[in-house]
C-alpha cells in the first residue's frame, strides 16, 4: 500500500511539473510570436508605401533618363569624331550626335514656356499636373490604409483618376510638345537600335540607327506611341513609316502589325540650328 501510494505522488508531481513547463514554453513562444506578426507588418506597410513613394518618383526619373540619354550620346559622338569603333546606334557620318544638345531639363512650366507657351498657359497646365499627381498620392495612402490596395475597387479608382488627368500634349500643338518633350529632359524620338531577320521592318528597307519619326502620318515621341498604332486598323494593310536616316527623311511603306525592331528612346533637339 506505502508503494501504491508513494508511487502516485512521484506521478503526479511529476505530471504537475510537466504542466508547468508546458505552460511557461506556450507564454514564451506567444511572446516571440506576437512581436514578429506586428513585424511583419510593419514591413508589409513599409515595402507597400515604399512603392508608392518609387511610383510617384516616375516623373523626375523619365527627366534624368533623358539628360543622362543626352550626355551619353555626346560622349558617342566625340567617339565617331575620333574614328572609334561604336555600337551606339550608328548612322551615316555620325549625323545623329549633332543633333543632341545638353542642356538641363526644366521643370514642367519653364519647358512649356522654352516650346512657346504663355507663362499663364504653362503654370495653369503644369499646376492641373501637379494636383492630378497629389490625387494619385492621396488615392495611394488611402487604398493601403484602409487595406484595399491592389484590388478592383484601386485600380478602378486609379485608371478613373488617370483619365481625367490634363495631359500636355493634348493641351499644344505637335511642335510645341516635342519641344516641351526635349526641354524637360525627356525622351521625344524613336531609335532602331536593330532589325530582325525577316521581320516586315527588315522588309520595308528599315536600318539600325533610323528614326522613326511618323507611323501612318501620326507623329511618334515613345515606343508606347508606335506600339499603339500597329494594332490599331487592319492587320497587314499597307502603312508608311516617315523614318530620319542622318540627314535625310525617308518615307517607307510596311506592312500594320510588329515591325519586328528593338527601339530606344532619345531626347533630341527639335530645332538644332537655333
Amino acid at each position: 500500500m506505502v508503494k501504491y501510494y508513494l508511487g502516485f505522488f512521484v506521478f503526479l508531481t511529476i505530471g504537475i511539473f510537466i504542466g508547468m513547463l508546458w505552460s511557461q514554453t506556450g507564454e514564451h513562444a506567444a511572446t516571440i510570436v506576437q512581436p514578429i506578426t506586428n513585424s511583419s507588418d510593419q514591413e508589409a506597410m513599409a515595402q507597400r508605401q515604399r512603392n508608392d513613394n518609387l511610383e510617384s518618383e516616375i516623373t523626375q526619373l523619365k527627366q534624368r533618363l533623358g539628360l543622362l540619354e543626352q550626355r551619353v550620346e555626346k560622349k558617342g559622338g566625340a567617339t565617331r569624331a575620333g574614328n572609334q569603333p561604336t555600337n551606339d546606334l550608328a548612322t551615316a557620318g555620325g549625323e545623329l550626335s549633332e543633333f543632341i544638345s545638353p542642356g538641363m531639363p526644366l521643370p514642367v512650366a519653364d519647358g512649356l514656356i522654352r516650346a512657346g507657351l504663355d507663362a499663364f498657359t504653362a503654370q495653369q497646365i503644369a499646376r492641373k499636373q501637379s494636383e492630378a499627381e497629389l490625387r494619385r498620392l492621396e488615392l495611394r495612402d488611402n487604398a493601403i490604409r484602409e487595406g484595399y490596395m491592389g484590388t478592383d475597387r484601386f485600380r478602378e479608382e486609379i485608371s478613373q483618376l488617370r483619365g481625367d488627368e490634363v495631359r500636355v500634349r493634348d493641351e499644344v500643338d505637335e511642335a510645341s510638345y516635342d519641344k516641351y518633350l526635349y526641354y524637360t529632359g525627356q525622351p521625344n524620338r524613336v531609335a532602331v537600335t536593330s532589325v530582325l531577320l525577316g521581320s516586315a521592318a527588315e522588309q520595308s528597307g528599315v536600318q539600325q540607327g533610323d528614326i522613326i519619326l511618323r507611323y501612318e502620318d501620326e507623329p511618334l515621341y515613345s515606343s508606347r506611341d508606335l506600339r499603339a498604332l500597329t494594332i490599331q486598323g487592319e492587320r497587314n494593310e499597307m502603312v508608311t513609316l516617315t523614318v530620319q536616316r542622318g540627314n535625310s527623311q525617308v518615307t517607307l511603306s510596311t506592312r500594320r502589325g510588329p515591325l519586328g525592331v528593338h527601339l530606344g528612346q532619345r531626347s533630341i533637339d527639335p530645332e538644332p540650328n537655333q
